[in-house]
């Protein structure tokens, strides 16, 4: 059975969407993975899966939410109870195919944290203001600037999210660019992101790039509209006095629709940041990761809410 609480209004094409995504479970289904740990690993290792594949993943991490998340929802961190928001560092099957420059990275270097909230805006509403180009004006303060590049279509991922008609993904994609991206340019959008940052004790630029995928997933049965974002840098990044870097950084986060009307938003970083302001195995990197996610979260809800008003994109 639908439910229909965690649909808004749709249109023929949407129930198209939903009677695809329910008839997933027609064949034999792939088991959700257990536990957060294993949960946010799957969505990070299965971003370029098939749809039962990562609806297994997202199923996974809900019931992980519906058990334990409660305990870190909008909940911000400190020195002293950070490991409360940690998880565990990504494995070399995770980043498998990534184009990341081989510098000797260790990935049990890069640490992890999640950061949880429920945000005052639709699916559709948080979606669409990610996909935004003017994320400097979206998160007014978090960076220096930010410059997005979109490497496939945007019009395409858009319109897909507004008419709920969505490309169908049936096997396991590669790590792909513009060129191999074929016909799932409405349910998959590339972009790459020139990003100039003062944050974490650390002031330099890199490039990250950050994908977006989206569709009603079949989320424990339940047909249910989700975004996910999965971010990288694909090499280490200096500042221009040598003594601060980002070794390596990366993201998978999630945007979940829920009965309510909100949207569940789930940011999952790992980092690992070298500076000579900063202790080795300091908290104050994990710290400010966790409350960096909620100040942007905060802000999500202020913008949907009418209490923050942006000025058209331009």
């Amino acid at each position: 059975m639908i439910n229909t609480t965690r649909l808004r209004t749709i249109g023929s094409a949407g129930v198209v969407a939903i009677l695809a995504a329910s008839m997933v479970g027609c064949t034999e289904p792939t088991p959700a993975p257990e536990g957060l740990d294993n949960s946010v690993h799957f969505l990070f290792r299965e971003f370029y899966g098939d749809d039962e594949t990562v609806s297994a993943g997202l199923t996974g991490l809900m019931n992980w939410f519906d058990e334990q998340g409660d305990e870190l929802l909008d909940e911000r961190a400190n020195l002293e109870n950070a490991g409360a928001f940690s998880v565990e560092p990504l494995e070399a099957g995770d980043v498998t195919g990534l184009p990341l420059t081989d510098d000797g990275r260790d990935l049990r270097d890069a640490r992890g944290v999640i950061a949880l909230a429920e945000i005052d805006c639709s699916w559709d509403e948080s979606e669409a203001l990610m996909v935004r180009a003017d994320q400097a004006v979206v998160f007014e303060g978090e960076n220096v600037g930010y410059e997005r590049r979109y490497l496939s279509s945007r019009g395409d991922y858009e319109l897909a999210r507004q008419e709920l008609d969505f490309s169908f993904i049936d096997e396991q994609l590669d790590v792909i660019d513009s060129a191999e991206l074929g016909g799932h340019s409405r349910s998959l959008l590339l972009t790459d992101n020139d990003v100039f940052t003062s944050n974490l004790g650390v002031q330099l630029d890199y490039q990250l790039a950050l994908q977006f995928r989206h569709r009603i997933f079949d989320i424990g049965g339940q047909p249910t509209p989700a975004s996910l974002l999965l971010s990288f840098v694909s090499e280490r990044a200096v500042a221009e006095d040598g003594n601060n870097t980002i070794e390596q950084t990366y993201g998978i986060e999630a945007h979940v629709s829920l009965p309510s009307g909100n949207t569940l938003r789930v940011v999952v970083v790992w980092v690992e940041v070298d500076s000579v302001w900063l202790e080795e195995d300091s908290n104050i990197v994990l710290s400010r990761t966790v409350n960096s996610a909620q100040s942007q979260s905060e802000r999500l809800s202020d913008i949907c809410t009418g209490d923050v008003v942006l000025p058209e994109e331009a």
